[in-house]
């Protein structure tokens, strides 16, 4: 520009700017019109489209963590889902683990939830980030007693391990407790 003229301002257009323009791999155009400023009617205006390119945001899909006692199954069906816009919404993933079966025995690092295969509406607008969750299994509560027992002064009392009740908790998958290990000083014949 020439003796003090100056482009003060220019009207930019384009169908991407609003909030609700999806991602598209080759942008979307925009488009200049209506330059304002000094000494500008002394020029031949070209006007050239540049590009507004709309980038993908992070969305974070997480498998919830669950806990489960041993012998219980689970659905796995929870999960969070964080940077959504809009009206886009994640409807449905995939979730699994060896953990979420009955059998699956105690561990104390637990069982990893895998999440994967996220369905819904304008999820391709998003650089989507998976993060697994855990299943802990607990160990199922069992209290076992021992029977009260006599025996005559003067004679040794032997235990063979089935001289107990479960009183507490229940035992699941077809375990079963055949005997425990019983002691008392009161078994000895010389105990008064």
């Amino acid at each position: 520009l020439l003796h003090g003229a100056t482009v003060d301002s220019v009207t930019l257009v384009s169908a991407g700017a609003a909030a609700e323009m999806p991602y598209r791999a080759d942008g979307y155009e925009i488009t200049a019109s209506d330059a304002q400023g000094t000494g500008l009617e002394n020029y031949a205006l070209t006007f050239k489209p540049g590009t507004l390119s709309v980038e993908r945001r992070t969305l974070t899909v997480k498998a919830d963590d669950v806990t489960k006692a041993y012998g219980d199954a689970v659905t796995l069906a929870a999960y969070t889902v964080t940077g959504l816009q809009n009206d886009d919404k994640v409807e449905a993933v995939t979730l699994a683990s060896d953990g979420a079966a009955a059998t699956a025995p105690y561990r104390p690092e637990g069982y990893p939830i895998t999440l994967s295969n996220p369905q819904g509406t304008g999820l391709e607008n998003y650089q989507i980030s998976i993060e697994n969750g855990t299943l802990s299994v607990t160990k199922r509560a069992l209290e076992i007693t021992a029977r009260n027992m006599q025996k005559p002064y003067g004679e040794t009392l032997d235990f063979v391990g089935d001289e107990f009740l479960m009183t507490s908790g229940t035992l699941a998958m077809g375990d079963a407790v055949d005997s425990v290990t019983l002691a008392s000083d009161g078994a000895a014949a010389t105990a008064p």
